[in-house]
């Protein structure tokens, strides 16, 4: 899917150079950022995307479903419709840990075994699969014995990992959660999301740390102060999750989509600065460009309740076989869910700003009791 990305990027900007060069158009071009500086401001590290999506996209573009890919957003989602990936965010009433699951199955499943991970191997063990169980455990960084600290994270991610019995945990740190016939289910570290602020540029940095077998992948999203867009770079893509927003739902729910940016469109990553990207801002459409995943709560719980549906992440996934399946999740895939465990947990801290900012305003015109 990257690589068709890749070639309808440069189509594009071939044909907007063409256009540009006709003595009719006289409109200012703004130059991309070089490759090599892009690098030093926010990429991947190495080993940060593997290259199976790569090889898998390769054999994919032998088929003739491969060769006739359309050319819009929309299309691009029906085109993956037969695997499309619906990842759930899940949270317990009263609870501040967030659970995420592999698929839509693994969650309805899990409402149906009572929330217990030995029946959910028990599953495994005879399918082959896990089901009933969380692939991810979000919990926040900052508790009360390391409030004052410094380089604490906001957000740390857990991955679940289905191993046999007999063999040795999967990382030095690997906490034990259940044991069925001869599989074990452990918690290892997989994510921990540093914020930084920097006050002179009105930019908000944050870096996902990811523990791998070949050492730590680094990915970077930025954000501007008062904006609900958040730009990233992933697999030497420039994408970004732009706001979606809908005055008729109920609750202010809101939608953000992982668009493709073109490589002459300026983000928080150029080198421009600020005014480059503000200049720039509104003079292309996102509606027409690639749509790599969406985050949506259109789907969330609204009255209290035991278990609460917090949003899902839409990701167009053909690589799989079996969505509910651990092992089965490609490396680009968890990149993008923890991003989405990102942005709600950014979504969810506004929101109770602005309810406070609420009441504060109602106590203040004297209506404080009426609440």
């Amino acid at each position: 899917m990257f690589q068709w990305v890749r070639r309808k990027l440069k189509d594009e900007q071939l044909n907007e150079i063409s256009r540009s060069q006709s003595p009719d158009n006289e409109k200012t071009e703004f130059n991309p950022p070089k490759s090599s500086e892009q690098s030093n401001r926010g990429s991947p590290a190495k080993g940060a995307v593997t290259e199976s999506l790569r090889a898998k996209a390769a054999g994919r573009s032998e088929t003739k479903e491969a060769t006739e890919l359309p050319t819009s957003a929309q299309s691009v989602q029906r085109t993956y419709a037969a695997g499309l990936r619906v990842v759930p965010l899940m949270q317990q009433l009263l609870a501040r840990t967030v659970y995420v699951f592999s698929s839509e199955n693994s969650y309805q499943n899990y409402k149906k075994n009572g929330r217990d991970a030995y029946r959910s191997l028990l599953l495994a063990s005879t399918e082959g699969e896990i089901l009933g169980h969380p692939l991810y455990k979000v919990a926040k960084g900052h508790t009360l014995s390391n409030m004052f600290k410094r380089n604490v994270p906001m957000l740390k991610i857990y991955k679940y990992v289905v191993v046999s019995s007999g063999s040795e945990p999967p990382t030095a740190d690997a906490q034990l959660i259940s044991l069925a016939n001869d599989l074990a289910l452990y918690e290892v570290p997989f994510c921990a999301i540093f914020c930084t602020r920097h006050f002179l540029s009105s930019i908000v940095e944050y870096t996902l740390t990811f523990q791998r077998d070949d050492g730590p992948a680094y990915v970077k999203m930025r954000s501007e102060w008062g904006h609900r867009s958040y730009d990233a770079m992933m697999d030497g893509l420039n994408v970004r999750w732009s706001h979606r927003s809908s005055f008729v739902s109920f609750g202010g729910r809101s939608n953000f989509k992982l668009v493709v940016l073109q490589e002459d469109m300026p983000n928080l990553f150029s080198e421009g600065g600020r005014g480059f990207f503000d200049s720039f801002k509104f003079e292309r459409s996102l509606s027409a460009l690639p749509v790599l995943a969406e985050y949506t709560t259109d789907n969330a719980s609204i009255l209290p309740r035991q278990m609460m549906r917090l949003a899902e992440v839409e990701i167009p996934d053909s690589s799989y076989l079996r969505p509910s399946d651990f092992n089965a999740v490609p490396w680009n895939i968890e990149v993008i869910i923890c991003m989405s465990a990102l942005i709600r947990e950014v979504e969810d801290q506004r929101s109770r700003r602005s309810s406070g900012d609420d009441l504060h305003t109602t106590q203040s015109m004297g209506l404080g009791q009426s609440i």
